[in-house]
């Protein structure tokens, strides 16, 4: 059962460090259960993105003892409550739901949620952004190999026009900001995956949605061995695939991570049906364990295989720390928490209703999940 009246020990940062003092307590050693007596989607959807983020460790170590925030005090003072006084009553999180547009008439309509990613990102930029812990969420992606293409812009420019029809000081300056304002990097606190162009029978692994999503191609394949009947063929050599789903980097800008976090959120993008009652069905291919060195930048690439020679911290090596899936609308939290960290089990949310821990496999396959969140792995020296 979660603690209660866990013993409070206020940190406060070095005189040279501008942070607020942080509250330090024990972790509780199981999510606690949020009630929702009327079962509303929104306190649903609230109360699943709330259960993944306070089984973190941080939740403990790392919030403010009283944020000039605002929305950060309540925020913390929330998940304190949550973690030292549990209680069966409802939390009022109408704070919550006003600010991310979820307070409405039907809020159990399952349209009434089909912006989850608002609440996650209210959450994680707006409420933890401002603290200690909010650095950790701190992802930055940054478009790469413009120069060139603003380069080429100019050069097109240039050789198809003439002296007489060279494009004027404004034309040329127009052209060179246009292909340099896509330099500009592009940060959120999680990365988005959408999901709409894949038809709803099919699977597709995390993975390729990343490489996707970051215009990464994909690797080239070799086949050995048999003929080229059924399923072995002869040495055979397989380009890419370049079809829609799977864009190339020259077809679209290559994207990557320019440092790597220590949380990384992935949301998965899931429109409505027309008819509005169900969401995208496709299903998500989610490992426990994944090396993201593939997305990062290859000078930050290097620094982070340099901490990890000095710190003993695998850089681009990341565990899945929980997700939250949905089924009509109802959503269910997936988690790690207290000293099961290092195994591969995992929490079961559904509300007030706790149960676990329960073990997954390597993998996981879903038809409903909005949101994963992986962590940072850390290995003691030996």
């Amino acid at each position: 059962m979660p603690l209660r009246a866990a013993p409070q020990v206020i940190v406060h940062p070095p005189q040279e460090e501008e942070e607020e003092p942080c509250l330090s307590y024990c972790a509780p050693e199981e999510p606690a259960g949020l009630s929702n007596p009327l079962k509303l989607r929104t306190l649903s959807l609230t109360h699943a993105i709330l259960q993944v983020l306070m089984a973190l460790p941080e939740t403990t170590e790392e919030l403010p003892v009283e944020s000039n925030h605002e929305p950060t005090r309540l925020f913390t003072n929330l998940i304190r409550q949550i973690h030292t006084s549990p209680t069966a009553e409802p939390l009022d999180l109408s704070w919550i739901l006003s600010e991310t547009n979820l307070i409405t008439t039907t809020a159990t309509e399952i349209s009434s949620v089909e912006k989850y990613d608002s609440v996650l990102r209210y959450m994680l930029a707006t409420l933890l952004g401002p603290t200690k812990m909010g650095q950790r969420f701190h992802l930055e992606t940054i478009t790469i190999d413009n120069l060139a293409s603003a380069s080429e812009s100019l050069t097109n420019l240039y050789s198809t026009s003439t002296a007489a029809s060279l494009p004027s000081l404004d034309s040329q300056t127009n052209t060179l900001n246009n292909s340099l304002s896509q330099l500009a990097p592009v940060r959120e606190p999680f990365v988005t995956l959408p999901l709409e162009k894949y038809a709803e029978h099919e699977s597709v692994a995390l993975v390729d949605l990343l490489r996707s999503h970051f215009g990464i191609p994909q690797p080239a394949q070799f086949y050995f061995g048999g003929n080229t009947s059924g399923s072995t063929k002869n040495l055979i050599f397989s380009n890419p695939d370049l079809s829609a789903k799977s864009t190339s980097a020259s077809q679209q800008q290559q994207k990557l991570l320019t440092k790597v976090p220590t949380l990384l959120p992935l949301l998965f993008h899931r429109p409505l049906s027309a008819s509005k009652n169900v969401f995208h069905r496709t299903s998500v291919e989610v490992p426990l364990e994944i090396d993201i060195g593939f997305l990062v930048h290859p000078q930050t690439l290097v620094a982070a295989q340099k901490e990890h020679r000095c710190n003993h911290r695998v850089g681009t090596y990341f565990r899945l720390y929980g997700f939250v899936t949905q089924t009509e609308g109802r959503f269910i939290t997936y988690t790690r928490c207290g000293s099961i960290w290092g195994e591969d089990l995992f929490w079961k949310c559904e509300d007030e209703v706790v149960s676990g821990p329960i073990e997954l496999g390597t993998r996981v396959n879903s038809k409903g999940i909005v949101i994963a969140l992986y962590r940072a792995e850390i290995k003691a020296r030996g």
